[in-house]
C-alpha cells in the first residue's frame, strides 16, 4: 500500500485514487479466463469468507475525488512505489513453473516464460489497494500525515461485482505467507497448464508426428533420410508449440494477476486488499504525472455520485477532530452521501 502526500493540483505518489482529466478510453476487452476465479477460489486470495467492508486510506484531495467524480484510480503494478515486490513474487512464480514445466522443457522454458517484467508485458495489471482496518496507526502514519487522513469505507460485495471489459475486477485479499503462496501458484498454474501438464496429450502427439516422419524416411533412399527429417523438422515443431500456445498465455495473464497478490510477510499488519484489473492495451490507459515520471492507470467507475457504496468514513488522528467532523458531515450532505457514517480515530495525533 502506497501513497504520498502532494498538493491538490498533483496526483500524490503511487495513489490510486483521484481521477484522471479527459484520454479516458475503454480498454480493448481480454476474454476473461474460466478457471481463474475457480481455481482460486476458497484459497487465501478469495477466502469463502470475506469482511463486509474495507477501507482506502487517503488524503483529503484523494477523498474528494472520489466522492466528486465517482471513480478510483487503478494503478499499474509496476509503476508502484514499492516495485519490489513483484520481483518477490515472480521467484515464486518462476519457481512452481518451473517444476510443473519439467515435461514441457523441449518446447519452450515455463518458467523464463512466466518470469517477465510487468513493464514489458503485453498485458497490463491494474491495482487499487484497501485495508481490512479503518483505524490502523502504521496507515494513518504513511496516508494521514499531519492530520490530514481519511479511511474510506467501501462495501466488498459492491466491489467484487463492478462492471468491467478487462479481465476482472478481482477482489483479494494480499497472501503473506510464504508456503500460502506457494499453494496458491501451483493451484492456478496446474489449473491452466493442466491438460497438456497432466495429460499424455503432448507426448502422444509429438510420438504420432515422429512416427509420420519415419515413415517417410523408411520410404526414402538410403541419402534422404537425413533430409527428410531436417526439412519435417520445422514443421513438427509448429504443430506442437501450437498445442501449447494457448494455455502458457493465459497462464501468462493470470500469473501477472496473481502476483499482485502476494507480498513480503513482513507487510502482514497492513491486512490489504486489493481490486485488480488487467487490461490488454497500452491506448486505452491515462497517465498522471509523479516523481518526474507519467504514470499510467485506469479509472474505475464506482457509481454515479450519490450513489457510492461507501460505508463509513473514518478520520484520522487529528489536531482539530470537532471542525474536521462539521465539515466532513456537511461535504457528504452535499453530495448525496448524508448517510454514510462517520468515525474519528482515537488516536492521538503525535501517537
Amino acid at each position: 500500500m502506497q501513497s504520498e502526500n502532494l498538493p491538490a493540483e498533483q496526483p500524490p505518489a503511487g495513489r490510486t485514487d483521484l481521477p484522471g482529466e479527459g484520454g479516458e478510453a475503454t480498454p480493448s476487452i481480454v476474454p476473461p479466463a474460466a478457471p481463474f476465479h475457480g481455481a482460486l477460489a476458497n484459497t487465501p486470495i478469495l477466502p469463502s469468507v470475506y469482511p463486509a467492508e474495507v477501507f482506502h486510506y487517503t488524503t483529503v484531495d484523494g477523498l474528494r475525488g472520489i466522492v466528486e467524480s465517482g471513480k478510483i484510480w487503478a494503478t499499474e503494478v509496476g509503476y508502484l512505489n514499492d516495485a519490489s515486490e513483484y520481483v518477490y513474487a515472480n521467484d515464486i512464480v518462476a519457481s512452481v513453473a518451473a517444476e510443473l514445466g519439467e515435461r514441457l522443457a523441449m518446447f519452450v522454458n515455463v518458467a523464463e516464460f512466466l518470469r517477465i517484467d510487468p513493464k514489458d508485458n503485453p498485458f497490463q495489471c491494474y491495482i487499487f489497494c484497501f485495508c481490512e482496518d479503518g483505524d490502523l496507526l502504521s496507515q494513518w502514519r504513511t496516508y494521514g500525515r499531519e492530520g490530514t487522513g481519511y479511511a474510506i469505507g467501501f462495501r466488498l460485495d459492491a466491489l467484487r461485482s463492478l462492471p468491467s471489459g478487462f479481465l476482472g475486477p478481482l477482489v483479494g485479499k494480499i497472501v503473506y505467507d510464504r508456503n500460502e503462496q506457494t499453494q496458491v501458484v501451483h493451484t492456478f498454474l496446474s489449473s491452466t497448464l493442466g491438460p497438456i501438464v497432466d495429460t499424455d496429450i503432448v507426448r502422444d502427439k509429438f510420438a504420432r508426428l515422429i512416427d509420420e516422419v519415419g515413415d517417410a524416411a523408411r520410404r526414402a533412399a538410403p541419402e534422404e533420410v537425413a533430409r527428410i527429417f531436417e526439412e519435417r523438422k520445422p514443421a513438427v515443431m509448429r504443430e506442437m508449440s501450437g498445442l501449447v500456445a494457448a494455455p502458457l498465455n493465459e497462464a501468462m495473464i493470470q500469473s501477472l494477476a496473481v502476483r499482485a497478490f502476494l507480498k513480503y510477510p513482513r507487510f502482514y499488519e497492513e491486512r490489504e486488499w486489493r481490486l485488480m484489473l488487467v487490461g490488454g492495451s497500452r491506448h486505452a490507459e491515462s497517465f498522471r504525472s509523479s516523481r518526474g515520471l507519467l504514470v499510467p492507470y485506469l479509472p474505475v467507475h464506482m457509481g454515479d455520485r450519490g450513489s457510492l457504496p461507501i460505508t463509513r468514513i473514518v478520520i484520522g488522528p487529528s489536531l482539530h477532530p470537532n471542525e474536521a467532523m462539521r465539515s466532513l458531515k456537511r461535504y457528504l450532505n452535499a453530495n448525496g452521501l448524508s448517510a454514510v457514517d462517520i468515525e474519528a480515530s482515537p488516536i492521538p495525533l503525535r501517537a
